[in-house]
């Protein structure tokens, strides 16, 4: 905590002052507010509609993105307002990957690459990038699952932020 008072405002001998202690603070900037990723669940939300879709059943990818987005933009973005916003990206299988390669770029963020190699992914994770990970069918999922890869620590374990509460 920092004490403002001695800090000098005015000029000296009068008691005007020309800054105020919230003038001295820091604009609120990226990563300040998420310091990572924000978890959100599908389920938190049964009623919103994801296109033509429940976003509790089929709203992975753009919950994913809602995580992605907070922590990129610094601030609270929630999957709702993400639905509202991009539910022309959902598809028939849930979400199309289109609105990772567009929609970061309009928002001020960019996707750095696209890759299907596990040795890029991991590369991007250990110079502190968020990986978005497409998982096909198989433990988790029958029919495909998008997660928000955030970090990896030193024995190679990788924190997930998975909005299946049912996965968590």
């Amino acid at each position: 905590e920092v004490d403002y008072s001695a800090i000098i405002l005015g000029l000296p001998g009068t008691e005007e002052l020309l800054l105020s202690p919230n003038d001295l603070l820091y604009p609120d900037i990226a990563h300040e507010r998420f310091n990572q990723a924000p978890l959100y669940f599908q389920q938190d939300y049964p009623n919103t509609m994801y296109g033509r879709k429940l976003l509790r059943r089929a709203g992975c990818g753009i919950t994913s993105f809602a995580m992605l987005a907070s922590y990129m933009m610094d601030d609270e973005l929630t999957p709702p307002e993400m639905c509202d916003l991009y539910g022309r990206y959902s598809s028939p299988n849930g979400t199309d990957g289109a609105l990772f390669n567009v929609e970061p770029a309009n928002m001020g963020f960019y996707l750095i690459e696209k890759t299907y190699d596990n040795r890029l992914a991991k590369a991007a994770l250990e110079e502190g990038h968020l990986v978005i990970s497409v998982q096909h069918p198989g433990y988790w999922t029958t029919d495909g699952h998008y997660i928000v890869c955030e970090r990896m620590n030193e024995n190679g374990q990788i924190q997930v932020r998975d909005s299946n509460i049912y996965n968590f």
